[in-house]
């Protein structure tokens, strides 16, 4: 069954079958990534009555930013995210190697239930923009 909104990609490798002189069996000499173009279901719009409340602790040097299940921390000075945390884990922490300094990537995290993927229970998406 398609997930709403979803991207699907078929991922391709190319393995060495043998050992050859400069790398052992099972080196990956290239690689690829293909978008299969599913015609997918809308995702349904949230209406903001469900949303819940937010609340916003503001100060000198951060912004704190609440709401059913999850916080996220600014950090003012810096002018980053300093943490996120959805149901009680720390997401943040799993996306950090994705975050670099003069590039601006968008980090979405999608929250999968039962199976085993990137980082436990989530899997990481990126989009990576030159600023």
């Amino acid at each position: 069954e398609l997930k709403a909104g979803a991207e699907y990609f078929v991922n391709i490798s190319f393995k060495l079958k043998e050992d050859a002189s400069w790398a052992k069996k099972g080196h990956e000499v290239a690689h690829g990534q293909i978008a299969v173009p599913f015609d997918v279901p809308e995702v349904t719009a949230l209406k903001t009555e469900d949303l819940g409340g937010l609340g916003l602790e503001d100060s000198q040097d951060s912004a704190v930013i609440t709401g059913k299940d999850f916080t996220v921390t600014f950090d003012k000075t810096a002018g980053t995210i300093k943490d996120f945390t959805y149901k009680g884990k720390s997401c943040l922490r799993a996306a950090r190697s994705l975050i670099s300094g003069e590039h601006l990537q968008i980090v979405t995290l999608d929250f999968i239930q039962g199976q085993d993927m990137i980082h436990g229970d989530m899997q990481v998406k990126t989009k990576q923009y030159l600023v």
